[in-house]
């Protein structure tokens, strides 16, 4: 990205009302620059790495990626159609089931799959002693929120993936160091 784009689009944006449109700009802008496709970018190169694929992402070229940010967001975004202008490209190009697909998502993992399966040995983790001891966490109300999501309730299940994460990092490198 150069730099005289990523002063003029500071600029405009520091001038512009809070409509929806400069919104929308400007959360591109920070999705962009502020992590989240850096770290979609991680995901990516970590996964492909794992299986020994070289993985390009031929959309993030500065080129590409400047002119989109040059055009209104309008030909970003229209009437729900997200890629506006990529997809109006590609007719005649793909065929019109791919290009005007919704349900596109990146690299989903299983999570409720896994934790399900896993559900003795983290119902295990989640009602041990050392668990119960920390600070942070509400022994009783985690495991009977697990259980409720493992007996079909609904629930956003980072939320348990965290806490198992955190947990078995604490045990790892701290619990091991207290001794």
């Amino acid at each position: 990205m150069s730099k005289d784009f990523l002063d003029s689009f500071n600029r405009s944006r520091s001038g512009a009302k809070s409509e929806k449109p400069n919104d929308i700009a400007s959360a591109s802008y920070d999705d962009l620059l502020n992590g989240r496709v850096q770290s979609l970018l991680r995901y990516e190169d970590r996964n492909s790495m794992a299986f020994s694929i070289e993985a390009r992402v031929p959309f993030l070229d500065h080129r590409l990626v400047e002119y989109i940010f040059s055009l209104p967001v309008n030909q970003r975004i229209k009437n729900g159609w997200t890629k506006y202008i990529l997809r109006n490209a590609m007719k005649k190009v793909l065929p019109e089931k791919i290009r005007t697909r919704r349900d596109k998502i990146g690299f989903a993992t299983p999570e409720e799959r896994w934790l399900k399966e896993n559900k003795e040995k983290i119902v295990e983790i989640l009602q041990s002693q050392l668990f119960k001891t920390r600070k942070y966490f509400n022994q009783k109300e985690i495991v009977k929120k697990f259980n409720d999501f493992c007996n079909g309730k609904e629930y956003d299940t980072t939320i348990f993936w965290k806490i198992i994460c955190f947990e078995i990092w604490l045990r790892v490198f701290i619990d091991r160091y207290a001794q």
